[in-house]
């Protein structure tokens, strides 16, 4: 099941984006932007879940964390 959410992009995240599909573009492949950022999202979740949560929750900004 899939799941629609809109996503603000900064430009240069956009510009940055623009540039890997050109690159795989050129390289013969096929990618939409959507691609790239669900796979984003997998690897960061995959390898950086821990951080995210040490980060963003209340004791990393009280420096218990």
């Amino acid at each position: 099941m899939a799941f629609q959410k809109l996503i603000n992009l900064k430009l240069k995240q956009k510009n940055e984006l623009d540039s890997i599909q050109k690159q795989i573009n050129e390289n013969g492949g096929k990618v939409s932007i959507m691609e790239l950022i669900d796979d984003a999202i997998q690897i960061f979740i995959d390898k950086y879940s821990d951080d995210a949560v040490k980060r963003y929750s209340p004791s990393y900004y009280h420096g218990s964390g």
